[in-house]
């Protein structure tokens, strides 16, 4: 069974180096998708700069183990964990 070729209506802006911009999709997305994607964007800095901030509180402390911590979690032993 043969697949039908892609429509290339649809295909992406190419620069002069056959490479597409993502300035180019960015400008075609409506104001409130830009909106939501910022906010996203600025969510997900902050707790990344959360979460870098707890464990650089973690590595001043003396008795704190990480490996030891990792073990705590990891309880099956299986050299991972997952949320």
């Amino acid at each position: 069974m043969r697949k039908k070729s892609l429509n290339r209506q649809h295909s992406p802006v190419k620069t002069e180096n056959q490479q597409p911009k993502v300035i180019d999709y960015y400008e075609k997305l409506p104001s409130e998708v830009k909106s939501r994607l910022a906010t996203l964007l600025l969510t997900y800095c902050e707790e990344e700069h959360q979460v870098e901030s707890q464990r650089i509180k973690l590595c001043e402390e003396d008795d704190f183990e990480p490996y030891a911590a990792f073990s705590r979690i990891d309880r099956l032993n299986q050299g991972f964990i997952t949320a």
